[in-house]
Order: C-alpha cells, then sequence, then structure tokens
C-alpha cells in the first residue's frame, strides 16, 4: 500500500472500515520509518537534570497519562527548596491556553533541563526533512 497516494472524497467514502485501518498502519509505519527526533511532552512530576522535579500548576485542565502537562512558566523545585521557571517549550508546535507546552530539552532559567517525562504518548516528532516551528525549545 502506498502510504504517500492522496484519496479524493468519494474515494474515502467508498473505503471499508477494514481498508481504513490499513491505510492508517501503514501511514504509521511509513512515518516511523523517516529520520526523526522525539520530543516527550513534560508533566508534573518530571525530572531535571540537577535533581529537580516540575510542578505543573499554570495547567490544571490538560492531562495526559493521569498527569498535568508542564507549561513554560510552570517551575521546578529543588531538594533545598529552591525553584527554577521553565523558559522553553513547544513554540508553535504547541500549547495550552496561550502557554507553549514544556517538553524534555525544555530549559529553566537557572540553566537546568527538563531530562525525563512521567508519560510516554504525547509527542512531538521533528523530521530530518522538517523546518524547526518557530520557538521550538528557544529560550534565547
Amino acid at each position: 500500500m502506498n502510504p504517500k497516494k492522496h484519496f479524493s472524497e468519494d474515494e474515502v467514502s467508498n473505503l471499508s472500515i477494514e481498508e481504513i485501518h490499513e491505510r492508517i498502519a501503514a501511514e504509521q509505519e511509513f512515518m516511523n520509518k523517516q529520520k526523526h527526533k522525539k520530543f516527550f511532552a513534560a508533566t508534573h512530576g518530571s525530572k531535571t537534570k540537577n535533581g529537580g522535579l516540575i510542578r505543573a500548576t499554570m495547567n490544571q485542565k490538560i492531562k495526559v497519562q493521569g498527569h498535568l502537562i508542564a507549561v513554560v512558566g510552570d517551575e521546578a523545585i529543588y531538594k533545598d527548596g529552591t525553584t527554577s521557571k521553565i523558559i522553553s517549550g513547544a513554540g508553535e508546535a504547541g500549547s495550552i491556553e496561550g502557554y507553549d507546552i514544556a517538553l524534555v530539552g525544555s530549559r529553566l532559567e537557572n540553566g537546568d533541563e527538563i531530562i525525563e517525562s512521567l508519560q510516554s504518548v504525547f509527542e512531538y516528532r521533528l523530521y530530518a526533512d522538517q523546518e524547526i516551528p518557530q520557538g521550538f525549545l528557544s529560550h534565547d
């Protein structure tokens, strides 16, 4: 099955459920084989390189795998009680109520970086032939 073939509305309306599932599976297989890098959305409880834990407080609605999604402006809290705000995220690739979604790889004000998320299903993929979205992990 050629995942690049585009169907007309009439062709799509004539596909069986089985054919639709086959098409989706073929497209997923095709995309998974393309060179890409994954960036998982950070959540409440995500870990930072320097031992901090992300405290998601700005987004109180949207969860993934039971964890609130963190956004730029949320903080990491450290064992000594200090905090540092997340300063980079998904940029134009994704936001929640105007706040960029924080990602594994997002930076904090103190130079720390989010290194691990508590979820594994919400991800952004950057493909080798794709332009980087404006503001993506930009902390300048």
